[in-house]
């Protein structure tokens, strides 16, 4: 089985930053797929029933995709409406009628109130709802006392209240979400976005990239301009970086590949040094992935990602970069 590969997860984004939140702008942008995901799910009869960051994936380009249906339900084709008997979501993100424990309930009300502590914590960095156990965490959400941080403002501060208005029937709808003033307005990036966190796990980071080789042997389906487009030039560099360092004799400038070039794929320095006073064409030192000296040069098809050039005087300018080019074997 092939399946579309998602490099990490939104909680693993929050988990990276301190604040534990986006910006507005990035925060916006990953809730407007949501919105588009949740109501493609409703249409399709599907009731999500966990929607929380932890089950939201992201490809490399940013795409949100809605990820772990284990405890989803998909509603009768001639049922009357969208009531559902059974929950098993996670419980800080479940609406009141569900901890007060009532036998019926909107399926597609549970995935608004969810979607709405989802944008509350993606934007505060908190949750509208805690408890020191479970009973206490169910005993806050079904009495539906909670507060909104001052630094929201009106427009996400209304947004949020009507996603996790306590009546279900008076909760908002996919549609009144789509016209709230805060869901149409572009909101223009004023901080730094939050970055996709290195893999700590470089097996997994390439995987996706080093099955496609094997795949087009298997199947016989390269493609008639030859192994050169496999890959297009913005997957062909994975990092390149120009630095300066000064100093005197004996100063030197490090280039790291990060994450490390995976075993097979080709490293290489492309630009030594501008200035040939320095030297830098001869012999550098490499330093394998896996923080171990490998010695010479790195040679076409090295398993080696970094790399250090010695001067002897003056300051450096060195780039490099790591190139995805798979090598056959």
């Amino acid at each position: 089985m092939v399946m579309e590969y998602c490099v990490c997860g939104m909680q693993e984004m929050l988990d990276s930053v301190p604040e534990k939140r986006f910006p507005v702008c990035q925060a916006h942008g990953y809730f407007c797929q949501l919105v588009d995901g949740l109501e493609y799910l409703h249409s399709q009869g599907i009731v999500h029933k966990d929607i929380k960051p932890g089950n939201l994936l992201l490809t490399t380009s940013g795409t949100l995709k809605i990820s772990d249906l284990g405890v989803a339900e998909a509603l009768h084709p001639f049922a009357e409406d969208d009531t559902c008997r059974t929950s098993q979501g996670s419980p800080a993100f479940q609406p009141p009628e569900i901890a007060n424990g009532l036998d019926t309930f909107s399926g597609f009300k549970v995935d608004i109130w969810s979607a709405g502590v989802t944008l509350y914590n993606i934007t505060t960095g908190l949750y509208p709802f805690e408890g020191d156990n479970i009973y206490k965490l169910f005993e806050n959400i079904g009495k539906g006392d909670y507060t909104i941080p001052g630094d929201c403002g009106p427009p996400l501060s209304d947004l949020l209240r009507g996603m996790l208005e306590y009546e279900p029937a008076r909760r908002f709808s996919i549609q009144q979400i789509r016209q709230h003033s805060w869901f149409r307005k572009k909101h223009p990036p004023a901080e730094e976005l939050v970055p996709i966190p290195p893999s700590t796990d470089c097996k997994d980071r390439w995987r996706g990239m080093t099955v496609v080789p094997y795949l087009e042997d298997l199947h016989g389906c390269a493609d008639d301009n030859g192994e050169e487009d496999l890959f297009d030039i913005e997957d062909d560099i994975i990092y390149t970086q120009d630095f300066t360092v000064p100093g005197e004799s004996g100063c030197h400038c490090s280039f790291t590949a990060w994450p490390p070039c995976p075993p097979a794929y080709v490293a290489e320095l492309t630009s030594p040094c501008p200035r040939p006073d320095l030297n830098l064409g001869g012999p550098a030192e490499s330093t394998d992935s896996r923080g171990g000296v490998a010695g010479p040069p790195l040679p076409h098809g090295s398993r080696w990602g970094s790399w250090r050039a010695e001067a002897t005087q003056g300051a450096l300018l060195c780039s490099g970069k790591c190139t995805s080019r798979p090598t056959r074997w």
